[in-house]
């Protein structure tokens, strides 16, 4: 679906109150005033100039002479998402959602217009994760965009047009639904939360999500391989260095991320399946490899204990996994042969 081509639209239509709203974060301590803010209409609208008809349908509800312009055109961009009003701290009280859902018209919106045009490209905008499980399937692409900032709307148009590529991971988990979280307790005075969250607490309970930590798509493709070690023992102090060969096997420029994830494998302490210890980011071009280096220092896999007040690094096989999502591990590598010595 992405990116649309410009040079084959006559005119698409773009949708939602918040394309031509600025939305760029909260309205409480952390208000930003810029001079002006391009919009995500504004931006498409500059991007395509006078080539392209847009029609902008600046509403949420759509009736039947709106879903007549939607399924006319090429293709139909839906803005929506969240706002200050949502999650942020404007108002004292305000901000703290008890649920990640979008409001019902919202979804119903992206429901309407993605049957209206095969063609539909939700552009969601907000701060945190958003549950899709009742909508995802209907567009044919999803852009995760956030509070996207003074000059958001052209970088929106710059990929849905194939002037950059995405290259972003997510730095949350999107949940299928509340059920895979930690029940949320906003009225007790006091409440107490396990050590268990995000990708962590999902790894801990099997539980699948809609878009796992780390999840990015590209425009382009990579592959990973040929992982190697410069040592198979260490202990505390030293850090491993880790090699890991990624070819660009699409036909356009793009950014992978590369990212390691080690499990400490028969701890004496209950510990998550897997933790995130290091990540690299690199840009290749069609048919280009690289040989990218992920560093672990070894007292990173160190654990605090409470009783003896002290971190604690275990003299354990660790299991070392490496790809592009907490979930995409395709490279695995036992290491660290039980030579640890403990140390505070």
């Amino acid at each position: 679906a992405l990116p649309l081509d410009p040079s084959r639209l006559g005119r698409i239509a773009v949708v939602g109150a918040l394309a031509d709203e600025i939305n760029i974060g909260d309205t409480g301590s952390s208000t930003v005033r810029p001079s002006f803010v391009v919009t995500p209409l504004r931006g498409i609208e500059e991007a395509l100039g006078d080539a392209v008809v847009v029609d902008y349908i600046g509403k949420d509800t759509l009736d039947s002479n709106d879903l007549e312009v939607v399924a006319s055109a090429d293709a139909v961009i839906i803005v929506v998402g969240l706002t200050s009003e949502d999650e942020g701290e404007g108002l004292i009280g305000a901000g703290d959602g008890v649920d990640l859902d979008r409001k019902h018209e919202l979804e119903q919106l992206i429901v309407d217009a993605s049957a209206a045009n095969e063609r539909a490209v939700v552009v969601l905008e907000g701060g945190g994760a958003i549950t899709m499980q009742d909508w995802a399937e209907d567009p044919e692409a999803i852009l995760m965009v956030w509070y996207p900032g003074q000059m958001g709307g052209h970088a929106i148009a710059d990929l849905l047009f194939g002037a950059a590529t995405p290259s972003g991971k997510l730095p949350l988990t999107f949940p299928k639904s509340l059920d895979q979280l930690p029940e949320f307790d906003n009225v007790s005075e006091e409440v107490t939360y396990g050590y268990f969250h995000g990708y962590r607490y999902l790894d801990r309970n099997g539980d699948e999500p809609s878009f796992p930590f780390g999840y990015g798509l590209s425009y382009t493709t990579f592959e990973l391989g040929n992982l190697r070690a410069d040592r198979i023992t260490a202990r505390g102090g030293d850090t491993v260095a880790f090699q890991v060969n990624v070819s660009n096997t699409g036909n356009r420029f793009g950014a992978e991320v590369v990212q390691l994830y080690v499990g400490a494998m028969g701890s004496s302490v209950d510990r998550s399946e897997r933790e995130l210890k290091a990540f690299a980011k690199v840009g290749l071009e069609p048919g280009e490899s690289m040989d990218v280096t992920l560093a672990l220092p070894v007292d990173a896999l160190r654990y605090y204990d409470v009783g003896r007040a002290s971190w604690v690094l275990e003299p354990l096989d660790y299991r070392v996994e490496i790809g592009t999502s907490s979930r995409d591990l395709p490279l695995v590598q036992g290491f660290f042969q039980g030579i640890f010595i403990n140390q505070a």
